[in-house]
């Protein structure tokens, strides 16, 4: 019996000292927070600057006229991109689009002659056009407020026969990007 007494005061003695431990205060505790906190997403917006070409009585083997193409990062854009550029068939004879040569040049300025010259940056097949950030470093990187300029020169293969008289087709440059950081890409 006394050990039943000793062990019911015992557990009575822990209840209170527990019991004082919690309700006593004696654990401070205390919250901080930072003021607001806001995320504004950068904007991704490069645009063309291109008029519509349309060319007319174009001859196997000959070169067309030359159009001028400017890829842009300014107005929305307030982030560096890279950026790819390839063709797109959009309609017409499909294999006058297969048999259409492009030379795509872009201005780089000679020191040694101090003038501008051009380079080719793609000279093959339209509907093979890849130029990207692996074969052209100047797409890696285009910042905000800076356009880059290319000219673009088409030409009737000169193997095609008399089946592809007054036909045409339709296509588009196909200007792709991302931001610059984009590894993934």
């Amino acid at each position: 019996m006394m050990k039943k007494l000793f062990l019911s005061l015992s557990l009575v003695a822990v209840m209170i000292m527990a019991f004082g431990m919690i309700t006593s205060g004696a654990w401070f505790t205390s919250s901080a927070q930072t003021g607001g906190t806001q995320i504004k997403l950068g904007v991704l917006a490069p645009h063309v600057e291109a008029a519509p070409m349309t060319i007319t009585n174009a001859a196997p083997g000959i070169a067309s006229a030359e159009q001028t193409v400017k890829i842009v990062n300014n107005g929305e854009s307030t982030l560096a991109v890279k950026y790819k550029i390839s063709a797109g068939y959009v309609g017409g004879n499909n294999d006058l689009y297969n048999n259409l040569w492009v030379r795509v040049e872009r201005p780089v300025w000679d020191s040694n002659a101090n003038a501008w010259t051009r380079e080719v940056v793609f000279n093959g097949w339209l509907k093979d056009l890849a130029i990207n950030p692996d074969t052209l470093s100047q797409t890696a990187r285009l910042n905000v407020d800076e356009s880059h300029m290319y000219y673009i020169i088409l030409t009737p293969s000169k193997d095609l026969n008399n089946d592809f008289q007054a036909q045409s087709t339709t296509f588009h440059l196909v200007f792709d990007a991302t931001q610059v950081e984009n590894p993934g890409w």
